[in-house]
């Protein structure tokens, strides 16, 4: 957690009628107020999470978006950060 309303977002597997927490995604970046997981699309094994209210410099609540791959390692990692 980064403070209040930063934001998360989190990997799930469901097998044999159970859903079981495999991976939390956090910003590296993140701040109080940037909601990352405000949106989140997911396309295979790639995973785009987004940050509305993220700042750059002098813009308050620009956003951001978090593109992430997940390996067949179970490997989670961020690839790019798209401002």
């Amino acid at each position: 957690d980064n403070g209040g309303g930063s934001g998360s977002a989190y990997m799930y597997q469901f097998e044999n009628n159970s859903l079981t927490k495999t991976a939390a995604l956090l910003p590296s970046d993140g701040q109080r107020g940037d909601v990352f997981g405000h949106s989140v699309a997911i396309f295979g094994n790639h995973i785009i999470v987004g940050a509305d209210g993220n700042d750059e410099g002098f813009m308050d609540d620009s956003g951001s978006a978090y593109f992430f791959s997940h390996s067949a390692a179970n490997d989670l990692g961020r690839i790019v950060y798209l401002r």
